[in-house]
């Protein structure tokens, strides 16, 4: 009998549903600890403010917020204060940079050694859970690395084809999703003891195998994104509760689709190329 979406869907649904518990007070132990590393890193927002006043001041006098507008009222100002504006950004942008590399290592590495315990027993292993979250560490922070000259090639193609730069960026993070999520399947248990860099090769492999049965998992999981993020946008309160709310919600979706994935990867062969003699 053939694989189908809603097969693999409903075995995923049933697999999380039936360990909901021990699944929800993991996820909110690392949304607590995620708010609390984020605290740390950005402990209030004073930093942006040279951006908001700049952007304030760009919109009395231009009327908007266009690139245009922007640049025409950044010309406008002192050497001094344009470094402040440039330096403010960067330090932004760096500690959100450490937050989302600590936040996205520490959650999902403990989401995979989570999938590989409750597949084999209903009770959460705690030692053995750290020890399978220590391993994977190393081999997300290589993926991350291997990564870099991807978008950094979206990044320069976009940039030269302007007009369709926000398209272009969309598939690219859209495709990089499903090699990424799969590759997060063959590190939980995986079928063969390869290298690291087979594995990533093997992930690729199965995004076009089998990407008929991933992109509607992977679309559900982006349209859920969506709504969340629209509807925490709408809330202006910085609030920690809250914010541990959304994250646990962030960690559940991640977790259904990286779930998906495991199943998806249980029941499928390796992807044989045509001239690979092995098999």
């Amino acid at each position: 009998m053939p694989l189908s979406f809603s097969a693999i869907f409903s075995d995923t649904k049933n697999f999380i549903f039936n360990r909901l518990l021990q699944i929800f007070i993991i996820l909110l132990i690392l949304a607590i600890i995620t708010q609390m590393i984020t605290f740390m890193v950005i402990p209030n927002q004073d930093i942006l403010k040279p951006i908001e006043q700049f952007l304030q001041q760009t919109a009395a006098a231009q009327g908007d917020f266009s690139l245009q507008s922007v640049q025409s009222a950044l010309a406008r100002l002192s050497p001094s204060q344009q470094q402040e504006i440039v330096s403010a950004l960067g330090s932004y942008a760096f500690r959100l940079l450490i937050v989302y590399v600590i936040s996205n290592l520490l959650g999902t590495s403990i989401i995979l050694a989570m999938i590989a315990n409750l597949s084999h027993s209903d009770t959460l292993n705690i030692p053995q859970l750290i020890g399978r979250a220590l391993t994977h560490i190393p081999q997300l922070l290589t993926f991350m690395i291997v990564s870099i000259p991807f978008f950094v090639g979206l990044s320069v193609v976009g940039m030269l084809i302007a007009p369709l730069m926000i398209f272009i960026l969309l598939i690219g993070m859209f495709i990089y999703t499903i090699v990424y999520n799969v590759f997060l399947s063959c590190l939980i248990e995986p079928k063969e003891q390869t290298t690291l860099f087979n594995k990533i090769g093997e992930s690729f492999q199965r995004s076009k195998a089998y990407a008929k049965l991933i992109l509607p998992m992977v679309g559900i999981w982006l349209v859920a994104l969506i709504v969340v993020s629209s509807l925490v946008s709408n809330l202006t309160t910085d609030n920690f509760i809250l914010n541990v709310v959304v994250n646990i919600v962030g960690l559940f979706l991640n977790f259904f689709l990286i779930s998906y994935c495991y199943r998806l990867y249980t029941l499928t062969p390796i992807p044989v190329k045509p001239n690979d003699t092995r098999y």
